[in-house]
């Protein structure tokens, strides 16, 4: 109980009847709310308890603290005085901010979009960064004019240490301290932005989407999986509702699947795997002792397609699944899809979020490849990394079947296959850091090969 007590400081209780669910949430009966147990509400400082110090706005507390060396035996005031500096440094911030009226335990979820910027913002200067671009967006809104003096001196404190601040804004009493302003304009909409003076032109006719495929992983939801993202698995679900141990059985299509079916596993509701909280240490992920990892439950095995059950497709490779579903066209032309993308050796039930950046990004492709692509621009980030030679020959294909389609493909890569397939080069350099950042060379491969002196032109003949 005493854990319970430290961990949670809200219940929620649910009375079930034949039709309705209420369902009421409330402070915790045993902290109050207050997060903290019984004995560690006990001891106090100045009269006050820990939680009823927590519970004080911001301007009050930083008046109680300055008390508190005061208040203590005077061979503990120096320690005192100086955990007290520490907890004003940082509180001076935040009251400059205008943050005062904050009390330490309001939730950070119920913070406002400003509120938890500001809050970013103080930790920044507390936490001493260096090197790092910060990019503000309307910090000034809900600001008293006193509070900007406060955010703009957090600023200056972060250009001091080696930092460089971008602000989007239009208070002008914050515009004032900027070094360098930039303003677009004249009105807003399809008035607004003109181009700077060394532009001459911006066009993009007949473009209407730019999608970057790069190598962040994907699939958040831990139900998700190979099949799921490449939307195989929901057509598979149709086809097995439809079979005759399905009918006989009852089971429909949404009965098939991870998140809500009624045939997915029961013990690790259709994730696969059981996580074990191990105290102090991080939790341990193993596959579930009942299931297997097929997510499935046993009457799962009973609907059978032809010689297979829904979850023994799933283990299966999409090159081994290919045949297995010869007869199913839409499954059949969505798999061919995965392994012309160089992907056929990947599991069906594969999670998402263990791929590659490389695999991540291919499999980003699948959903797109087959249709007209006359008003897209694919924009690529390196999508050789990690690829044999053969791999990236397949990459290739790809490439070529997007353009096939009428696609613009724009490729950041230093692979030389690929650079001396594409059809224009934009060679930056000379180096990388403070050296690059400089176009040293453009055209067609030939033409970049015969550049004098240019040294990616070298390799290219």
């Amino acid at each position: 109980m005493t854990l319970r007590r430290h961990i949670t400081a809200w219940y929620t209780v649910g009375v079930l009847g034949s039709q309705v669910g209420i369902f009421r949430q409330g402070a915790c009966p045993a902290c109050g709310g207050t997060r903290l147990s019984e004995t560690a509400r006990a001891p106090k400082l100045r009269g006050l308890s820990q939680d009823e110090v927590c519970r004080m706005p911001l301007a009050r507390l930083v008046e109680w603290v300055a008390g508190v060396p005061a208040s203590l035996p005077a061979e503990m005031r120096p320690m005192a005085e100086n955990i007290c500096q520490s907890f004003q440094d940082v509180a001076k911030r935040l009251m400059d901010l205008g943050l005062g009226y904050l009390s330490l335990d309001r939730a950070a979820s119920t913070l406002s979009t400003g509120e938890r910027q500001r809050m970013q913002l103080a930790r920044a200067v507390r936490n001493r960064t260096t090197g790092v671009l910060y990019v503000l967006d309307e910090p000034s809104i809900g600001l008293h004019p006193s509070n900007i003096v406060g955010l703009t001196g957090v600023m200056h404190d972060l250009v001091a240490d080696g930092n460089s601040v971008l602000l989007v804004d239009h208070d002008t009493q914050i515009l004032s301290e900027a070094d360098w302003l930039i303003e677009m304009g004249p009105e807003a909409g399809a008035n607004g932005a003109r181009l700077p003076e060394h532009v001459r032109a911006v066009e993009a006719e007949g473009v209407r989407q730019v999608k970057l495929i790069d190598a962040v992983p994907i699939g958040i939801n831990v139900r998700s999986t190979v099949a799921t993202y490449a939307n195989v698995h929901d057509e598979l679900r149709k086809i097995f509702a439809r079979t005759p141990d399905a009918k006989r059985l009852g089971f429909k299509a949404g009965d098939f699947s991870y998140n809500t079916g009624k045939l997915r596993c029961p013990v690790c509701d259709g994730t696969g795997c059981i996580d074990l909280d191990v105290q102090f240490l991080p939790d341990v992920v193993i596959p579930c002792p009942e299931c297997h990892g097929s997510r499935y439950g046993r009457e799962a095995y009973q609907v059978r397609h032809g010689d297979y059950s829904l979850p023994e497709l799933m283990a299966m490779d999409v090159n081994t699944a290919l045949e297995a579903c010869k007869n199913m066209k839409l499954v059949r032309q969505r798999l061919q899809v995965l392994k012309d993308l160089g992907l056929g050796y990947l599991t069906l039930e594969e999670e998402p979020p263990s791929l590659s950046g490389g695999e991540a990004q291919r499999l980003k492709l699948a959903s797109e490849m087959g249709r007209s692509q006359s008003d897209s621009v694919f924009v690529f980030d390196e999508p050789t990394i990690g690829l044999h030679p053969l791999d990236v020959r397949t990459l290739l294909g790809v490439f070529q079947t997007l353009i096939e389609h009428s696609a613009t493909v724009v490729v950041i890569e230093h692979d030389l296959d690929v650079i001396r397939n594409a059809d224009f080069i934009i060679d930056m350099g000379r180096g990388g850091g403070e050296l690059g950042g400089l176009v040293v060379a453009a055209g067609t491969p030939e033409e970049v090969a015969a550049s004098p002196n240019r040294v990616t032109g070298q390799y290219l003949r």
